[in-house]
């Protein structure tokens, strides 16, 4: 027997008492809807299904959605995408191709309730980051993060390693400098990146004498 997507398993562990209120889960499976098949809709798919039993303390309807949608905008344009609500459900739609990326809301069965949500769907969810993206310096789509995080440093290694050309290699190592300097000034101020500056130092000493 085939399951016809995650929730269900959820909803059957719910029923028979598996889980406490607040409960945040999530789950990678098949996804399967026979009666859709073009070119962006498949009859299976993989989907992540995100899902809360009883909800948190201040959480809505549309807390995974806008959760999912501050996610997305790591890949895609935000003039993009848009909410659409149908259903007693919330969908975020890529418009360009008026493809659905994901739908969000709240179920209940007896007296068990949920907010569910699509963390990911595949492959509909790359369809839409591949339509969306733009060559220009680089050649495949990286996702974009937010300065004085980790996250920027990481998007920034990630375009020094696609660069083929010397000197947009360079461009990239120095964005990679300054992701790391506004990172742990944000963190740190600027004594402590003085600080992290006199230990690199200090670190090149040591392996310069190859006595780390």
């Amino acid at each position: 027997m085939l399951v016809g997507s995650a929730e269900q398993t959820f909803i059957y562990n719910a029923i028979n008492g598996h889980y406490q209120a607040g409960d945040a889960l999530q789950a990678i499976t098949p996804c399967f809807r026979p009666l859709d098949n073009d070119d962006y809709s498949r009859p299976y798919f993989m989907k992540l299904e995100l899902f809360v039993y009883k909800g948190m303390p201040g959480m809505t309807e549309d807390t995974i959605c806008r959760d999912a949608y501050q996610w997305m905008l790591h890949y895609i344009n935000p003039h993009n995408l848009k909410f659409v609500r149908c259903d007693n459900e919330t969908d975020i739609i890529y418009t360009p191709l008026n493809l659905e990326l994901g739908s969000y809301g709240k179920r209940s069965y007896e007296d068990h309730w949920w907010y569910y949500g699509t963390g990911i769907a595949e492959p509909r969810f790359s369809i839409a980051v591949n339509d969306s993206f733009q060559p220009g310096y680089h050649s495949s789509p990286i996702p974009k993060y937010f300065v004085n995080t980790l996250d920027k440093i990481y998007e920034e290694l990630l375009e020094c390693r696609e660069a083929t050309n010397s000197l947009l290699r360079q461009c990239e190592l120095a964005d990679i400098l300054l992701a790391v300097e506004q990172y742990a000034v944000s963190q740190y101020g600027e004594a402590g990146w003085d600080a992290i500056r006199d230990m690199a130092k200090l670190t090149q000493r040591a392996f310069a004498a190859d006595k780390r």
